[in-house]
């Protein structure tokens, strides 16, 4: 392992150089030679960007059966941050009951529907924050990933 460690760690300091100054190596690695080394999952979590994109017609089975190694459902805009109908926005992610008006109260329903699908599957829901809905700012703008980045007044 020590080994193995060792190469991905030189490797990592020479691929700069060798992108720089268009050199050639070869790296040659009997992996016959390496044992008893347990590959973690790097990769159990699905994003969506959606509430809407985990469908509730999904089963526990096809899921855990077709991606055994998935774990967790990330929600990572579930604060809103744009609204059909406001320039720029495609979707509707603010949970206002009217996304026009900060102070018409929240609608958690959407978010709740989409922890729901996502217990239901067998995923343990993460609920990204840190999006600010549109109404909230005083000059709001759409920015990276379609969501309002100006912060409340």
């Amino acid at each position: 392992v020590d080994t193995m460690l060792m190469f991905c760690a030189c490797l990592g300091l020479l691929l700069p150089l060798v992108s720089s100054s268009h050199a050639s190596f070869n790296v040659n690695v009997d992996l016959a030679k390496i044992t008893n080394i347990i590959i973690p999952n790097a990769w159990d979590t699905i994003i969506g960007w959606d509430l809407g994109s985990l469908s509730s017609s999904l089963s526990h089975e096809w899921v855990s059966s077709a991606y055994p190694f998935l774990a967790r459902y990330q929600f990572f805009t579930a604060t809103g941050g744009c609204y059909t109908g406001f320039p720029n926005c495609t979707e509707t992610r603010d949970l206002l009951v009217n996304p026009r008006n900060a102070s018409s109260g929240y609608n958690f329903v959407p978010l709740l529907q989409a922890v729901d699908n996502a217990l239901k599957i067998g995923l343990l829901p993460y609920i990204v924050t840190g999006n600010v809905p549109v109404s909230f700012s005083a000059n709001p703008k759409i920015g990276a990933f379609g969501v309002n980045v100006n912060p409340p007044p």
